[in-house]
């Protein structure tokens, strides 16, 4: 699952809000789209108050830093609370997986390797060398 960018819109009369936009979507075409739009910022459903974009702030989604690196060796505990020492990164879920987005991101060499594991249940035994 590709992480969504975000564009900050900010109206002549001051009302600001952040919304997301497709991880495809690039700063140029952002300012394209929104900028001079005119946009309902009335609270009451029944009115309409329109005002016109004026500033818009692009920020591209960031890419998580990752604690752990392939080799680490850490002890792994699961969600039960049982303890599996000795355990070695394999590889890293693919930010496109479902699983990714719930915290889901080391492979370890374990019997459900197929299975990622979250880094908060993760302590560092051994540091690969550089």
């Amino acid at each position: 699952m590709n992480r969504l960018n975000s564009v900050k819109c900010t109206t002549k009369t001051g009302h600001t809000w952040t919304t997301s936009v497709s991880a495809n979507t690039t700063e140029a075409k952002a300012i394209a789209y929104f900028m001079g739009q005119f946009v309902d910022i009335s609270p009451d459903p029944e009115k309409e108050k329109m005002d016109m974009v004026i500033s818009v702030k692009f920020e591209a989604a960031q890419t998580p830093i990752l604690k752990y690196k392939i080799g680490d060796r850490v002890t792994f505990t699961n969600s039960q609370g049982v303890i599996f020492e000795n355990k070695t990164i394999l590889g890293f879920c693919s930010e496109e997986s479902n699983l990714h987005q719930y915290g889901y991101r080391y492979y370890l060499d374990k019997d459900s390797y197929w299975m990622p594991v979250e880094e908060k249940r993760l302590s560092l035994e051994t540091p690969t060398q550089p």
